[in-house]
């Protein structure tokens, strides 16, 4: 009888190899989770028909989980049809980002940007990032109100000046006489 011996050397090398990338991509893979889930805005993939693809842990914070095939204006909103006033999907008309502002119906602010993604099958997505600057508005907008009654007063004491100058005259005027 004949014995074959065959060299698995080889085949053993390119499978510790082939092991050594696949644990090197998981480990890159955890920490992109990682990086996406402590984010301080929401990241969100949405397809052209209004599906989040991809939410990240502040996303589904401020807006739930979501179920397979739920649109964003549904999950959202509680909508059952696109919102009017949606700018999500302007930067699939002409491939340039966005960055616009909205409100959420808890009364929230958000700034958004806005990306034309490819993903790995060529289908078109929109990168969705958004920050909470609620914080932000309102103390522009408490700074807007002092700024008004800083204003106010400064028209209130000038007409005053003006009166106690206008009697002043004429107090000297009459004086003279």
């Amino acid at each position: 009888s004949l014995e074959t011996g065959t060299d698995v050397t080889a085949t053993r090398q390119a499978e510790a190899e082939r092991e050594r990338l696949l644990a090197q991509v998981r480990a890159e893979r955890e920490r992109l989770f990682s990086v996406l889930s402590t984010f301080p805005g929401y990241v969100c993939l949405l397809t052209p028909d209004h599906e989040c693809a991809f939410a990240n842990k502040r996303f589904t914070e401020l807006f739930g989980e979501g179920q397979p095939h739920q649109k964003c204006y549904n999950l959202i909103f509680g909508r059952s049809e696109p919102c009017d006033d949606c700018l999500s999907f302007d930067c699939l008309k002409d491939d340039r980002p966005r960055v616009w502002e909205w409100t959420a119906p808890t009364g929230n602010y958000f700034q958004v940007y806005d990306y034309p993604f490819i993903d790995m099958d060529g289908t078109r997505l929109v990168l969705e990032v958004g920050f909470d600057i609620t914080d932000r508005k309102l103390a522009a907008e408490e700074l807007r109100q002092h700024r008004d009654h800083l204003e106010d007063l400064v028209r209130e004491r000038s007409a005053e000046l003006a009166e106690s100058e206008r009697q002043y005259r004429e107090l000297v005027e009459n004086a003279r006489s």
